[in-house]
């Protein structure tokens, strides 16, 4: 972890402290992989709120008492939507992890024609389990900030939602097949124009499940005036997909530049 997060302030001790346990794997976490000590120090931050310096006061008994400074406001998440296809769980898993540690706005899961039905009804996505996985990636990424996250039952729903939700977005949906161009290219089409001295907008990247895409969804996606891009010619696990597809994404917005 590069930040231990909260969804809630821990239990109050006395003056400005605050108390967690060695039962809490948070404070195990500070415990026996960090092995901090009295006057040592780790990064504390709330879920979608803001983040500083703990410090650590007293260890007593299995309870660390620690003051926290919260002066580090919540980041801006990138204005980049990933939507894609529902995979085995373990895969998902992944998929959130990387897209939040990334740093994509929001998550949109869909089904697809050939994606297994199952996947949708996995233990994963019943009462937020999937959660879990989004907060590991945000304590990686050493930040606060969670996308939004949404669900749809097939493509045709998810890309209706989408133009009414953000008619003016970039759509760009990748495809191992009939995709000649790149996502920087993809991306340098839409700018064209009127837009083109313009700030980048947001996008929406769609990547497919295990099977990819079929002729009709191909089709339902030129009909919304999705352009299509690949990532060359080897075929990608859509896990692979997706965080290689967001980072180049996001390297052609200029969002990974160092400066």
């Amino acid at each position: 972890m590069n930040i231990i997060l909260f969804e809630e302030l821990p239990e109050k001790g006395s003056a400005d402290t605050y108390l967690l346990t060695k039962q809490d794997p948070r404070g195990y976490h500070i415990l026996k992989i960090l092995k901090l000590e009295v006057g040592d120090s780790f990064v504390m931050g709330l879920i979608n709120g803001a983040a500083g310096k703990a410090v650590i006061q007293t260890i007593h008994g299995g309870t660390i008492s620690f003051v926290w400074n919260p002066d580090i406001p919540p980041q801006k998440l990138f204005p980049v939507s990933l939507l894609v296809g529902y995979v085995r769980p373990i895969c998902m898993r992944r998929i959130l992890r990387e897209a939040v540690s990334l740093g994509a706005e929001s998550i949109w899961l869909a089904g697809t024609d050939t994606g297994e039905k199952s996947y949708r009804q996995a233990k994963l996505w019943k009462d937020e389990r999937y959660r879990r996985f989004m907060i590991d990636g945000a304590q990686q990424a050493g930040v606060t900030a969670l996308p939004s996250i949404r669900f749809f039952p097939d493509m045709d729903s998810a890309l209706a939602e989408a133009e009414k939700a953000a008619s003016k977005a970039e759509k760009i949906v990748l495809d191992s097949e009939g995709a000649d161009i790149g996502i920087a290219e993809a991306l340098s089409l839409h700018a064209q124009g009127e837009n083109a001295d313009k700030e980048p907008r947001s996008v929406f990247l769609a990547i497919g499940s295990e099977r990819g895409w079929t002729e009709r969804e191909r089709e339902l996606f030129a009909s919304h005036a999705w352009t299509a891009a690949g990532l060359g010619r080897r075929i990608l696990r859509t896990e692979t997909a997706c965080a290689v597809g967001l980072g180049l994404l996001l390297s052609a917005m200029g969002f990974l530049s160092s400066s």
